[in-house]
């Protein structure tokens, strides 16, 4: 699953602070640089390795369209699966860190 990198830590912010704990004062950005190289060797990895495949999912793909990127899903794994049902369990009202154009 990709999700904007901004909202994962706006996400990761307000968990903390919602359990009571300090948000570390790293510098935002240095924080998600370490993170996109990080996702960056991932990546690089993975496509390395001939036993293992890998389906990308945008989050906001899956908010916009449900039903396409379960069946997506689907087709991926060679599977007949309930893409309706999948689709279903998408809850809107937990994106609630989004990121601001």
């Amino acid at each position: 699953m990709r999700r904007p990198l901004d909202e994962i830590l706006s996400s990761q912010d307000r968990m903390l602070e919602r359990l009571g704990k300090e948000v570390p004062p790293a510098p935002r950005e240095s924080v998600k640089a370490a993170f996109e190289q990080h996702l960056r060797q991932v990546r690089s990895w993975l496509s390395l390795q001939p036993n293992i495949a890998v389906l990308y999912v945008d989050y906001p793909a899956v908010l916009e369209d449900a039903h396409r990127e379960a069946s997506a899903v689907c087709s991926f794994l060679e599977l007949k699966l309930d893409v309706d049902s999948m689709a279903r369990k998408v809850e809107q009202s937990l994106h609630r860190e989004k990121v601001r154009s």
